[in-house]
């Protein structure tokens, strides 16, 4: 199928317009970290309620359950967030006993789910880039996640054949997750043996081809979960914030289930 010229420069744009972002925060301070995690906090939280049928506009349930990630993805900063997120989290779930709606169940299990699926995650990349290791760390796992999205799409477009999980996601294939893991690999490698210092690791070949391959599987996993979603919802994107891309969920599901992985990977690493 022939590319589209004008959708392929907005996404080149939208794309080039992220990874500066995300990039700038992680290396300009001490807070770029936070304020990247509580940005797609915040955007994903919406994106999330929205789509699965929370509350939309300015609705003090939903603020609350925003402001309740927020806490959530702070809490490695320092533990008196801990305490916030509790008490949000409860006042929230008190709110519920006031709604009036047949459907106030799932508004509860949409309360608790989106601090499991956004917030929990968001709050593993905080403790990666403070706890475990550094914002340099952090800023691997998103190379990692782009280079192997790029090398799956690639390797998928021109020789895919087999479907790697046809049911949720058609167009990915074995052939893709192959060129993915392979391209992660061989960065990984190139990053363990030249670029180590710079991230802030060990330079050790062992940790860097097993965070290249777990970034990999659990980010494929990640995409497919989403995928998952948007089918059984019956949507084409979690939004429309990233022109050629969707939303914001579209671009970190894979980062929801890679960032948790490698934390505890590195943490067990270095405890060894």
């Amino acid at each position: 199928m022939a590319l589209n010229p004008h959708k392929t420069l907005v996404r080149a744009i939208s794309g080039v317009v992220y990874i500066a972002l995300v990039v700038g925060l992680l290396l300009t301070s001490d807070w770029g970290l936070p304020l990247l995690a509580l940005l797609l906090a915040v955007l994903a939280t919406s994106e999330f309620l929205t789509i699965t049928g929370g509350e939309e506009g300015f609705k003090w349930s939903r603020i609350i359950d925003i402001v309740a990630v927020m806490t959530m993805v702070m809490i490695p900063i320092d533990l008196i967030f801990c305490g916030c997120w509790i008490v949000l989290f409860l006042v929230r779930l008190c709110m519920s006993l006031y709604s009036a709606k047949p459907e106030s169940v799932k508004q509860i299990a949409l309360v608790m789910a989106v601090q499991v699926y956004v917030g929990a995650p968001l709050a593993f990349m905080v403790a990666l880039g403070s706890w475990i290791a550094s914002p340099m760390a952090v800023l691997a796992v998103f190379f990692f996640l782009w280079i192997n999205d790029t090398g799956a799409f690639t390797v998928g477009s021109l020789f895919g054949r087999r479907k790697l999980f046809e049911r949720i996601s058609p167009n990915k294939t074995w052939e893709g997750f192959a060129g993915g893991l392979f391209f992660t690999l061989v960065a990984a490698a190139l990053f363990g043996i030249y670029a180590a210092d710079w991230f802030r690791l060990p330079s050790n070949l062992g940790l860097w081809l097993g965070m290249g391959a777990l970034v990999t599987v659990a980010g494929t996993y990640g995409d497919l979960f989403e995928s998952s979603l948007k089918r059984l919802l019956q949507i084409k994107d979690s939004g429309c914030i990233m022109p050629g891309h969707g939303g914001v969920l579209d671009r970190i599901d894979s980062l929801l289930f890679a960032m948790p992985a490698v934390c505890v990977y590195l943490a067990i690493w270095f405890s060894i």
